[in-house]
Formats: C-alpha cells, structure tokens, sequence
C-alpha cells in the first residue's frame, strides 16, 4: 500500500505555515540568534537563540482556550491544525481550524515526538512541590508537564479519536513518529496520520547541555512541524494533492542493526543512490530544534521531491557538507538534474521518500 503525503503545517521562528517558511527558505533567510524573552542566556557561551514570536492562536483555531498551555502544545496544536488545512482535511469557521470531521477523526492516528516537552511548566511544577507541598501544587501544572501533553491538547482541540502516541526521545523521533504513522496506515488500523515533533526553548536545558559540553553547532530553536500521510486510495478518492511517497522507513535499536526493523517497500536504497547524491544542509533554516528538526527535515524534502528541485540554500557547500552535527545526513538521489528520491538518515534510521 502507497502512503503519500499530502499536508505540512509549520511553526517556526522563520514565519507560520508551510507556504511561508519554505518562501524563506528559498529566499536564504536564516535564524538569525538574538536573546531569549524568557530567559538569561548568559553564562551558556552561544550568540542567541531562536524563538517563535507570540502566537495569535485564536487566529489559527476557533474555540480552543490555549491560554494554560505550554508554549510547547501551543506549537503543537498550531502547526498541526495547519497541516490538517494544508490537506483539507479540517472544517474552517472564517479562515479559523475548528477541527477535522468526525468520521475522519475516529479513523486518524496521532503520533507526536518530543525531546524534552515542556521544561517550563515542569519547572514550574518542581518550585511548587518545594514551596508549598505536594497538597497545594497546581494539578494543571502536571497535567502540562507531561510528556503526552501535547498530543492530549491536539486530540482535544481538533477532535481526534483515533489512536494516539507519544514519543520521547532524540532527534531522531522526529523520524519514528512518521515511520509510524504510515505502518498503522498499512496496517489498516488507521486512514489518515498525523504526525510531527515540537519542541520549546528552556534555560534548564540549554544549561545541562552546556555542562556536558554539547551545546555547539546550529542555532538553538523551537518551534513544530507536523505532516500528515495517507495512503494513496484514499488521497486519490478525495482528489487530494500529494508532495510525495514515502517508500520505505528502518529503525535499529543498536550501532550494528542486530535489531533492524524495516517497514515498507523495500528499504533503504542509499546503497544504489551513493554515486549521485548530494546532502542538503537545513540547520541555518530549522536550528537546534531536536524531534521538531528531524520532523521539518522530511517536510522540506516532501516540499523538494513535490517541486522537483533543491532551492540552492539547501543545498550543502559542495554537495558534501552534513546536515548538521551528530552524523545526520540528507541524502538527496539525483538522476539528470531531477529528483527521483530521498534517503534521510539519522544513526540507525533510514526514511525513504519518493516522487508520486
């Protein structure tokens, strides 16, 4: 069975929605690193980070109270709410998401990748717990500071009833979470995925990593990117407009794949591809962001195979720079100037995508 994809929402510091981030992207317009709104950056040895401005979310979903919400479901709910728009797959009211209809709702699954969550409200929670006890910490505090908190504000405010997963981990979950979802689409558990990564800027954090020594490479950033997948009967019913295929996802759970697991048709094919490929550097435009960067990557190759070219910001100097530290690589297959697919890989996993 075929899974395309056939929506991208996102929020990032470049701008909100598919349409605009990738207009600057194109247009070679970086995260330029400034100094946190919430917090002190000093004492981290970084230029800046970069944030999402304030968000407008009643101009994005009609009748959901974001205010209690971590900035970090606030993402969520946004860039999912525009992927959901981007496929048409959602009910408006005046430009405003109210949410997807409700048979589609029971047959969508939901699948959202974090790194840390939200380290904010968590933080919150932790004073609390001190200062007053355990008796009088705020119940929403914990509610918001859970890993699945995210996932439970999309579900609520876009009425999901299917399936819904969360997944913690690195950057690499950006990439499980769509693996996923198109095995559940395969399956025949599920219609339609939606799935992504977010994540929000904490001084907690970037103070830890700063102890460990890991805080070099790209900009640190937040933000989230969400895609959703369908399998090709169901896209071509609707007459739905597809930027890709997803052909293929491997996960290993150890350096050497004793534990390989491989979804799709056929695998990887970065073995056929070695001699015509080139790697595409996105970490000027999506920074540090963690499961969200990995997530926004498979979104800007979705966009590349969909238009049939790699904007020239993309592209890495030479043709052989790496997507960014921690051995990610883009692997961008190249046949007569078009092209044909992408291999995205990350330690021990492997995404395959195609043109439709």
């Amino acid at each position: 069975m075929k899974v395309l994809v056939t929506g991208i929402g996102i929020v990032s510091p470049l701008g909100l929605g598919r349409r605009e981030v990738w207009e600057a992207v194109k247009a070679g317009r970086k995260l330029a690193p400034a100094a946190s709104t919430r917090f002190s950056i000093e004492g981290l040895g970084i230029p800046g980070v970069a944030e999402v401005p304030d968000l407008d979310m009643d101009r994005i979903l009609s009748g959901v109270d974001t205010r209690r919400m971590p900035r970090v479901s606030q993402f969520a709910c946004a860039a999912a709410a525009l992927a959901l728009k981007d496929a048409g797959l959602c009910e408006s009211a005046q430009g405003r998401t109210v949410g997807i209809d409700p048979v589609i709702g029971e047959r969508l699954m939901l699948c959202v990748a974090s790194t840390h969550g939200s380290a904010e409200h968590a933080v919150k929670f932790h004073d609390e717990m001190i200062d007053y006890g355990s008796g009088k910490t705020s119940a929403m505090l914990f509610a918001t500071s859970t890993y699945n908190a995210p996932i439970s504000a999309i579900a609520q405010s876009l009425r999901v009833k299917g399936p819904c997963h969360a997944i913690a981990g690195g950057c690499e979950a950006g990439i499980d979470v769509v693996g996923l979802g198109a095995e559940f689409i395969r399956a025949g558990l599920a219609d339609v995925a939606l799935v992504g990564g977010t994540e929000e800027l904490s001084g907690v954090f970037l103070s830890a990593y700063r102890r460990f020594g890991a805080l070099g490479g790209p900009v640190p950033a937040e933000g989230a990117c969400f895609l959703v997948l369908e399998a090709e009967s169901a896209a071509k019913a609707r007459r739905a407009v597809s930027f890709c295929e997803l052909t293929s996802y491997e996960t290993g759970m150890c350096p050497h794949g004793m534990t390989r697991q491989v979804c799709g048709n056929g695998g990887s094919r970065e073995k056929e591809e070695r001699k015509s490929k080139c790697r595409m550097n996105s970490a000027p435009f999506v920074g540090r962001a963690f499961a969200m960067s990995s997530a926004a990557d498979v979104a800007f190759s979705s966009m590349c195979l969909s238009e049939r070219e790699v904007p020239e910001a993309l592209v890495g100097k030479g043709g052989t720079h790496a997507i960014r530290q921690g051995g990610a690589d883009v692997f961008i297959a190249r046949s007569d100037a078009t092209i044909v697919g992408i291999s995205w890989t990350r330690r021990w996993n492997v995404l395959g995508l195609s043109t439709t």
